[in-house]
């Protein structure tokens, strides 16, 4: 759940825990009131970046191939004698990237009124 649902989540809580209502009696168990909301995956944006750089590291495997098999070009003349060194360089900087993205990333904060 993103930071704004669960937010309201434990505002409708407390409005019900401030009426004189359980908590518990009115929601269940937090267990079972937690597993009654949808579960969803978010994407980080250390994971977008992840993604970015294999989608890339694709995109120049499948560009290196077209290149040798439609113009006889060999890629080699160009990045030396490994011919998957860029993209692997793409992909490991990605995950380095994406995961200090994340790792990095300041603690959102809550809108406290």
């Amino acid at each position: 759940m993103s930071e704004s649902q669960i937010i309201e989540v434990i505002s409708e809580v407390r409005a019900h825990a401030a009426n004189g209502v359980s908590a518990e009696a009115e929601f269940g168990t937090p267990e079972e009131y937690a597993s009654s909301f949808p579960k969803s995956k978010r994407r980080t944006r250390g994971v977008r970046v992840v993604t970015a750089a294999v989608l890339i590291a694709i995109a120049y495997g499948v560009t290196v191939l077209a290149l040798m098999v439609l113009f006889n070009f060999d890629i080699r003349a160009v990045t030396g004698p490994v011919t998957l060194w860029p993209a692997l360089l793409i992909i490991v900087l990605g995950v380095l990237g994406g995961f200090l993205i994340d790792y990095l990333r300041p603690p959102p904060r809550a809108n406290r009124a």
